[in-house]
């Protein structure tokens, strides 16, 4: 008896959950979905919405970083309140110091006159770090056209280039097997010069009209 009411009792739940599963449920589109299709179809348009945001995001991320990127191509820094940025015949930005800046514009001056082409991202002048100790970079003193120690424009090897370096009152490195790095003063843990009677100068030389910043 015990057992023929308790087979009865989990008929009956099992009529009632099967009844749940089975029970149909209007849509907004008009169609009558079971109950158990209608909460799949939650699930999967829940699922695509979040791989839909999830893509959105990571595009948006990649935008950003492209347009990032091509701002540091097209827009220059803002120099260190002890350098100065001045922009060569070629449409570079050099970021030396002041008392250097008019002999590196002429050194640029030089090689377009010689119809010497220098690449873009072969320039760099003043740096915080990455070259040896005590380098006249860290005082704006130096510029290089090089891929690295001694890799330079085929112009710039060998010291073909030494005379218009020297013309331009600027030493060729060269001299000590580095070509393709130029700078204003010998040696190394040189001390910059005064910065206010500098920076006056470069002021007065950027009025006269032979002065191209």
């Amino acid at each position: 008896m015990n057992v023929a009411r308790t087979a009865s009792i989990a008929a009956v739940a099992m009529l009632f959950v099967v009844g749940a599963k089975a029970s149909y449920t209007p849509d907004n589109n008009g169609r009558v979905l079971w109950k158990e299709e209608k909460t799949q179809i939650k699930i999967q348009s829940h699922q695509s919405k979040h791989v839909s945001k999830h893509r959105k995001t990571k595009t948006t991320v990649r935008h950003r970083k492209t347009r990032h990127a091509e701002t540091r191509r097209t827009i220059s820094h803002s120099p260190p309140w002890n350098m100065v940025q001045v922009k060569t015949v070629q449409g570079l930005y050099l970021t030396v110091h002041p008392a250097y800046a008019h002999k590196f514009l002429k050194f640029f001056e030089l090689l377009a006159q010689n119809n010497i082409k220098v690449p873009k991202d072969m320039v760099g002048c003043y740096s915080r770090r990455g070259h040896v100790p005590g380098s006249n970079h860290y005082i704006g003193a130096a510029c290089d056209i090089q891929t690295g120690w001694n890799r330079t424009i085929p112009e710039l090897q060998h010291g073909l280039a030494s005379k218009l370096i020297k013309q331009a009152g600027l030493y060729d490195g060269c001299s000590f097997g580095d070509c393709g790095h130029i700078e204003s003063v010998r040696g190394t843990h040189n001390r910059a010069p005064n910065l206010y009677a500098a920076t006056e100068k470069f002021k007065a030389m950027q009025s006269t009209a032979n002065y191209q910043p």
